[in-house]
């Protein structure tokens, strides 16, 4: 898993690059924040309305540390001919704390996967968005697969018994969707997870959540995160609720 920095309070920096068989085009998408001189972004919390709040919370669920990029199936390579290799990727992140996650998160429960749906974007019906006409997708647009938990316990945010969520990362005909140290989960794994509020079309949206990361949960019922040591359930609950 990587390791950036990126303040509590901060918003990491979007980097979309499209890589073509053609030529290699690369994008910045850059939120509105003021980059700080570590290399990440800072911006000031505002109480005033849950808007702000999500907005902040939204940019930073940007912060996936990630995943092996996803190719396309010998099949789609045919299919796709000269745009066969076709690909989206990000790499950005904040350093993945109990605090800093929390921070970040709308939503924060120990959860085991039922099940892992095919790949879509995230458009309303999860078709294919207007390409540009340089033949990219648009700053927003994304591929994800919809991953389905069953919840034994939340420590941040309303309480529910099983949610879906969005699994950044796939890859739907011509085009694959990869994050450098994204979560991996698997179906009957049992994590520590992390979702906050998405983007598409219509910008910010908290109608289904993006899974931020997911710690695996041992047969112990022990959880080994990434910075701050092992911790139990209880304890790793108690981290949740204590955090700013």
């Amino acid at each position: 898993m990587g390791r950036r920095s990126v303040s509590v309070r901060g918003a990491a920096s979007l980097v979309v690059t499209i890589v073509l068989i053609a030529a290699v085009l690369a994008v910045r998408v850059q939120t509105g924040n003021t980059p700080s001189p570590a290399g990440g972004a800072s911006s000031s919390t505002s109480a005033a309305t849950q808007s702000a709040t999500a907005t902040q919370s939204a940019t930073a669920a940007q912060s996936v540390v990630t995943s092996p990029a996803i190719t396309p199936t010998a099949e789609a390579v045919e299919a796709c001919g000269s745009s066969a290799r076709s690909e989206l990727s990000i790499e950005d992140g904040v350093n993945p704390t109990v605090a800093n996650w929390t921070h970040a998160s709308q939503m924060v429960a120990i959860g085991t996967v039922i099940s892992i749906g095919p790949a879509r974007w995230n458009t309303a019906d999860g078709s294919a968005p207007a390409f540009t006409a340089q033949g990219n997708p648009p700053g927003w647009a994304e591929i994800y697969r919809p991953v389905t938990f069953s919840i034994q316990r939340t420590a941040k945010g309303v309480a529910v018994t099983t949610m879906t969520a969005r699994l950044l990362g796939g890859t739907v005909n011509c085009y694959t969707y990869s994050l450098y140290g994204a979560p991996a989960p698997a179906v009957n794994g049992s994590y520590a997870i992390f979702l906050g509020v998405s983007t598409d079309s219509t910008g910010f949206t908290t109608t289904q959540l993006t899974l931020f990361d997911a710690w695996p949960v041992a047969a112990d019922g022990t959880i080994t995160t990434p910075l701050d040591g092992t911790l139990s359930v209880a304890a790793f609950v108690t981290a949740v609720q204590a955090a700013p």
